[in-house]
């Protein structure tokens, strides 16, 4: 009932205090939801969400953004957990390391995206999260594996799903608990994998310009191809450094 998630929303929020964007979602949610109720006459009480004094929303609890990313000793160990597990995360998790991207970018995957037998092999991602096409270089590690995996492939998709080869993988979330336990990591996310590779790059002397642009912070169009082909040189340095680090915390 309304009244009892009145009553529980400290204990919820609380609860989500390693997820702090699902946990903001959730109270811009509730606080829709409590208005809403309001004035079709289902809740006549105050709105649990909003400081009566100063009309704004509430934080029952204050959770902070977090710049969490791997150790190389945690690294070594994901990716050796990564390594025990059946497929595909063998391949899932070493990828999302190695290229930088989002998770829902590596699990809706196709291999009409890549060019894997150029020179400097490359991903084209259709979109990005800001709606732009990124045209990602690809180190030979991750093209290798990208090669072998496209060798077996029987579907479009690069992972796809055990049961419906015709859909892509849909939850990474319990092979991730699984490593994120055996290899004894504390309070990452797979959102981390992308801190980490930005934070390699970084330390490693790439420009943030360039970092920015492999993670996709700016926007590349198909009208830009000049810019996308000059501005690879750039990029492929900064993917270099992380296959690097890679390779020595997996050696």
């Amino acid at each position: 009932s309304l009244h009892r998630l009145a009553k529980d929303i400290r204990k919820i929020h609380a609860s989500l205090i390693e997820k702090p964007s699902t946990a903001n979602n959730l109270l811009c949610g509730l606080k829709a939801m409590f208005t809403h109720a309001a004035t079709v006459g289902t809740w006549t009480g105050p709105n649990p969400l909003i400081d009566q004094a100063t009309g704004k929303r509430l934080r029952p609890h204050h959770i902070a953004s977090r710049t969490r990313y791997l150790s190389n000793a945690e690294l070594k160990r994901v990716m050796e957990a990564a390594a025990a597990e059946v497929a595909p995360w063998p391949d899932f998790f070493p990828l999302l390391l190695l290229t930088g991207v989002r998770q829902g970018s590596l699990k809706a995957a196709r291999w009409e995206e890549f060019d894997l037998e150029a020179d400097q092999p490359t991903w084209l991602l259709p979109t990005s999260k800001n709606g732009h096409p990124l045209l990602l270089p690809l180190m030979p590690t991750a093209a290798d594996i990208l090669r072998r995996r496209q060798a077996a492939a029987k579907s479009e998709h690069v992972f796809p799903m055990k049961s419906d080869p015709t859909r892509p993988i849909a939850n990474v979330d319990l092979a991730w608990f699984r490593v994120r336990k055996a290899a004894r990591v504390e309070g990452c996310r797979l959102h981390d994998f992308r801190r980490t590779n930005a934070t390699i790059a970084t330390i490693g002397g790439a420009t943030l310009q360039s970092v920015g642009r492999n993670l996709g912070h700016r926007s590349l169009s198909t009208t830009q191809k000049v810019y996308a082909i000059a501005d690879l040189d750039n990029a492929r340095q900064a993917a270099a450094l992380v296959e690097q680090q890679y390779r020595e915390a997996t050696k």
